[in-house]
């Protein structure tokens, strides 16, 4: 959403009491009522000034941060030191069994792709299983020819030495 349209019934111009509110959440939980600049719609604590980090390091930096921040409410919220702000306790049942429903989900999937990885495995071994067993029966039906092909030269060998004695 552009500043434009989110700005588009107030404007900068005239008096300040006219001027758009930062409304960013401040550590109270009630929006920011400070001035709000023209880029970014926030004031000046709350990022109205910065242009952001420039360099892949400070961006680097920053991702890491928000992770962390995130990765700790959510710590909190688990925990109950830190309940979710303005929600009812219908809505908050309701979003706990959503949440719920989305795990067993998720669990349901693992497990469908465990049993087509386990099926995949047994199909690739009863494959190498076969092969090897074509490949022994190929290999004893070859010496069994050879042994043949052996007693047959020697009967050979034996009638022509009878036949010539």
């Amino acid at each position: 959403m552009s500043l434009r349209t989110k700005y588009s019934d107030r404007t900068f111009n005239g008096p300040k009491t006219s001027r758009p509110k930062c409304g960013a959440r401040t550590i109270s939980g009630r929006p920011c009522q400070a001035q709000a600049l023209k880029p970014s719609g926030r004031c000046f604590r709350h990022g109205g000034l910065s242009t952001g980090p420039r360099t892949p390091e400070g961006k680097a930096r920053q991702r890491q941060a928000a992770k962390e921040t995130m990765r700790r409410i959510w710590q909190e919220r688990r925990r109950g030191e830190r309940p979710m702000p303005n929600i009812s306790d219908e809505k908050r049942a309701e979003m706990a069994a959503r949440a719920r429903q989305r795990q067993s989900a998720l669990q349901a999937a693992r497990d469908e792709h465990l049993r087509e990885l386990r099926w995949k495995k047994w199909r690739a071994d009863m494959q190498e299983k076969r092969r090897e067993e074509s490949l022994a029966r190929k290999e004893a039906a070859r010496i069994r020819h050879a042994e043949r092909m052996r007693r047959y030269r020697e009967k050979q060998k034996k009638q022509r030495a009878n036949s010539n004695a």
